[in-house]
């Protein structure tokens, strides 16, 4: 399954498969000290960012955003990639997008997984 988001100004197509599982596992979790996967990486965002909107602005909250932050721009990146090789590596691509695009990106990254 594919959708389209607009990230850093351009059309990006986000493709759901097990190549975008790999690219996920490949690239963050294999050999780096992390376990996870893309599947229970997505499930953690959705469950941890449903509890994180109802707190408080503060240190806690500010801390648990950055790290959802993180993960869902690995899981838009692995869907990207997965779509189109030529999508850069994910930090010179992961510093090109806003927090607006990928916000906006988010809700379709979850209807895909």
């Amino acid at each position: 399954m594919e959708r389209t988001v607009t990230i850093s100004g351009k059309d990006v197509v986000l493709k759901a498969s097990v190549f975008a599982a790999v690219l996920y596992r490949d690239n963050f979790c294999l050999g780096k000290g992390q376990k996870g996967d893309l599947l229970g990486d997505a499930s953690l965002l959705q469950s941890v960012a449903f509890e994180v909107n109802k707190m408080k602005p503060g240190t806690v909250k500010d801390s648990l955003t950055a790290y959802l932050s993180n993960i869902a721009r690995r899981i838009l990146w692995s869907l990207a990639r997965a779509a189109d090789e030529s999508i850069p590596p994910f930090t010179s691509w992961a510093r090109q997008a806003s927090e607006k695009e990928l916000g906006a990106a988010v809700p379709v990254m979850t209807e895909l997984i």
